[in-house]
């Protein structure tokens, strides 16, 4: 997913959490942001740090 010219992995664990990651290309790892029980508190994470400095 891309926001803000900015690319972000969500992948689902064994334990049904989402795991979000900032990419820089879509074969790298990443930096994981963060681990949210839905798919849509993560989605709201993103449309709120799509638009902020870049934090690394």
């Amino acid at each position: 997913m891309r926001k803000s010219g900015r690319a972000f992995r969500l992948t689902q664990t064994p334990e049904k959490r989402w795991e979000l990651h900032r990419i820089e290309e879509a074969t790298d790892k990443g930096v994981i942001v963060g681990v949210y029980a839905t798919r849509g508190a993560a989605s709201k994470v993103i449309e709120k740090i799509a638009y902020e400095p870049d934090f690394g």
